[in-house]
Order: structure tokens, then C-alpha cells, then sequence
């Protein structure tokens, strides 16, 4: 009887470590992937307080993803391991596979390269408004694949890296101060000296322009049709840009209003020929 169990029971052997191999596997995996989600918040709870200056936080959500992206492929291979595959040739296998993918798909592979560019050249930051031939808005995210941007209309919008990174990218906001270019046009009986320095008076006279990187400017562009036209330059501050370019016009207004200095509307002059009968 007892020889019969033990040859009855010995068939089960074999089916009980496998099945015991593949528990041990899944669970390999379970526990894996729970560390892998763990320690990607903690590398960007860790990197948020950071300063900038140490860790971009362009790069802080890429850094948080790879280490996940790594945790798991060593947790697939330790339970692949248990399983008993391998992992030579399985590695053999995925680099060939990989070769064949990327050949296949190299536009994602141009995505991930100039993604990599971006993030480590750095012509744009989180928080940057910029402006590209394909897109334009608030950076948001920069990704392997895929830039996050949020235009000034609160829309999302997802542009591939190598339509980004194979463009002409301006910045808006890259320095702390930006110039302004004044184009106006007076009339040709007006005193252009007197223009000249009511425009100078009123950018030196306002509270937001700057002394540098240069001081405020006029010129002389051209004779038009209509009138003269002068460019008035001068630096503010960028967070303010847009609104103090304003003031800045509707006090230029002001002045010539009150020195009685016309801005002339387009004018033609025709001279009309009566033929002799």
C-alpha cells in the first residue's frame, strides 16, 4: 500500500514544482510592479524638491518613468529566470527583435532621439511659452516621444519630438527682459526733432522701461506715401511685456494728441489732366 502512494503521489512531483515555479514567478512580477510604481513617486517626490538648478524639472517626469521602465524589465527577467528560460538567449532574441522593430518604426526612434536632445540641450524648459512652425504654447511636458504644450487658449496639444527639435523653437520666455519696437507714422509738416523727443520723453518718462541692455531709441525708418515713419525701441521687463507695450502706445497717443502732432491716415493725391478741345 505504501509503495503504491508513493508511486501514485511521485507522478504529482514534477506538475507541483512547476506549478510552485509559476506561483513564485507571478509573484516576482506582483511585487515588482508594485516597487516599480513606489519608486517612481519617490524619485519625483525626491526630485520636486530639488533645485532647479540641480535637477531640470524638464527632465524630473522622464527620470521618475525610466525608473520604473527599468525596475520592471529586471523584475520580467528575474521571473522569467525562475521559470527557467534562459536569459542569454532571450536577451539574443529581444536584440534581434529590437533591430527589426527599430528598423520598422524609425520615426518613433527620430521622436526618441530628438526628445533626448531637447531634454539634455535644453532650447526649451517647463513653463516656457514657445512658438514652432508646427505648434506654439506653454510647455507642459517633454516626453521620449511627445512634447506637452498648452496654448493660450487652455488647449492641449501633443507634437511629436522631431517636429520640435528639427524646427527653428522661439522662446518667449528664456530672459528676464525683451525689447519693444514702436512703429508710428506723422505728418510731413510735422517737426521731426520735436517727435523725436516727445517719443525718448515719454519710454524715459515711463516707470517699467529699462536702461539695459540698452537705452531707449528713435529712428527715422522711412518717407511713406502718407507720412514719415519713426520706430521708437525700448526694454521692458518680460513677465509685463504685453501690457506695458501697451501703455506705452496709448501714452505715445496721448503725447502727440496734446503736442497737436498728427498721425495721418493713408492719403493719395491725384492730379486730373482736361484735354483742350
Amino acid at each position: 500500500m505504501n509503495e503504491f502512494i508513493t508511486k501514485y503521489f511521485s507522478g504529482f512531483e514534477p506538475l507541483a514544482m512547476n506549478v510552485g515555479k509559476l506561483v513564485t514567478a507571478v509573484i516576482i512580477l506582483l511585487v515588482g510592479w508594485l516597487i516599480s510604481i513606489w519608486a517612481k513617486r519617490l524619485v519625483q517626490l525626491a526630485l520636486s524638491k530639488t533645485d532647479d538648478d540641480t535637477i531640470e524639472a524638464t527632465v524630473r517626469p522622464l527620470l521618475g518613468k525610466l525608473t520604473k521602465a527599468i525596475i520592471l524589465i529586471v523584475t520580467i527577467l528575474m521571473a522569467l529566470s525562475k521559470l527557467g528560460v534562459p536569459i542569454s538567449s532571450l536577451i539574443a532574441v529581444v536584440a534581434a527583435a529590437g533591430l527589426a522593430i527599430g528598423l520598422a518604426l524609425q520615426g518613433t526612434l527620430s521622436n526618441i532621439a530628438s526628445g533626448i536632445m531637447l531634454l539634455f540641450l535644453k532650447p526649451l524648459r517647463i513653463n516656457e511659452y514657445i512658438e514652432t512652425p508646427n505648434a506654439s504654447g506653454t510647455v507642459i511636458e517633454v516626453g521620449l516621444f511627445t512634447t506637452i504644450l498648452r496654448t493660450v487658449d487652455g488647449l492641449y496639444i501633443s507634437c511629436p519630438n522631431a517636429q520640435i527639435w528639427g524646427n527653428r523653437v522661439q522662446n518667449f520666455d528664456r530672459y528676464t527682459t525683451r525689447r519693444v519696437s514702436i512703429n508710428i507714422g506723422v505728418a510731413y509738416d510735422s517737426n521731426l526733432e520735436k517727435v523725436k523727443d516727445i517719443l525718448l520723453k515719454v519710454m524715459n518718462d515711463y516707470p517699467g522701461t529699462l536702461q539695459e541692455p540698452s537705452i531707449p531709441e528713435v529712428f527715422v525708418d522711412a518717407f511713406g506715401d502718407s507720412s514719415i515713419n519713426f520706430t521708437a525701441r525700448c526694454w521692458l521687463p518680460k513677465e509685463s511685456w504685453r501690457l506695458m507695450s501697451t501703455d506705452l502706445r496709448i501714452a505715445i497717443k496721448q503725447a502727440f494728441d496734446d503736442s497737436n502732432i498728427e498721425i495721418p491716415f493713408p492719403q493719395r493725391v491725384i492730379h486730373q489732366k482736361t484735354s483742350e478741345t
